[in-house]
C-alpha cells in the first residue's frame, strides 16, 4: 500500500537552499486500515444505489445513517401466469360408447405453476339426442369425469365445464365423445383453457 508525504516548503521571504540547515519538516498520512477500506467501499456501494433509485424514479425507505453499508433488497415482481388456451381438435361418432377422438394434447404439469386450472370446452352440435364430450389422460388411463359436457341442438355450442387441476407429470389429454341417440354428434372443436 501507498505512503502518502506531505512536504511543507518555508515562507517564501526565506531564501531557497534552507541556509539555516535546518531540516526539512515532512508529515506522515495515517495508512487506512483493512477495515476502513471495506466500510469506504460499502459505504459508497450504498451511496450509488441510492442515486440509481432516485434516477429511476422509484421512492425506497432511506437507510439508517448508522449503517450505510445495508441495502434494501431489490423489489422483484412475481411473474404473473397468462392464460393460454390449447386447441385440441374436433371428430364426430355415433357410438352410444365413449369414443376416443384425434383431438389430443400433451400437458407437462412441470411446465406450469402449482395454482394453475384447467377448464376443458368443447363446441357440440347433434340433429337428435345428445352429444357428449370429456376429457380423459389417457397416460394413466384416468376419466376426467368434472369435464363432462354435452349438448342437444344441431346448433354448435361452445359448452364449458368446471376447473380441475392438471395431472402431475407429462400426460397425453384426449377428447372422448358419445352420441346418447345413435345420431352424428358432432366435436365442432375443442380445447383447454389454463388459467391462476
Amino acid at each position: 500500500m501507498a505512503i502518502g508525504w506531505l512536504v511543507l516548503r518555508q515562507p517564501a521571504n526565506l531564501p531557497i537552499g534552507k541556509p539555516d540547515s535546518s531540516p526539512i519538516l515532512t508529515v506522515q498520512l495515517p495508512v487506512p486500515d483493512q477495515t476502513s477500506v471495506a466500510a469506504l467501499q460499502a459505504t459508497m456501494a450504498g451511496l450509488l444505489q441510492r442515486l440509481e433509485v432516485l434516477e429511476a424514479g422509484q421512492s425506497t425507505e432511506p437507510l439508517p445513517a448508522s449503517s450505510p453499508q445495508i441495502s434494501p433488497e431489490p423489489l422483484v415482481a412475481k411473474p404473473v401466469f397468462q392464460t393460454q388456451v390449447l386447441y385440441l381438435g374436433s371428430g364426430n361418432t355415433i357410438e352410444r360408447i365413449w369414443t376416443e377422438t384425434a383431438a389430443q394434447l400433451w400437458l407437462n404439469s412441470a411446465n406450469y405453476p402449482s395454482g394453475v386450472q384447467a377448464v376443458f370446452e368443447a363446441g357440440l352440435s347433434i340433429i337428435g339426442g345428445e352429444a357428449w364430450a370429456r376429457l380423459k389422460n389417457k397416460t394413466t388411463g384416468a376419466v376426467i369425469f368434472i369435464s363432462e359436457v354435452s349438448h342437444n341442438n344441431n346448433t354448435v355450442v361452445w359448452k364449458t365445464a368446471p376447473a380441475f387441476k392438471l395431472h402431475p407429470g407429462n400426460n397425453l389429454y384426449v377428447v372422448e365423445i358419445k352420441s346418447s341417440s345413435g345420431e352424428t354428434a358432432n366435436l365442432a372443436g375443442s380445447r383447454i383453457q389454463l388459467s391462476q
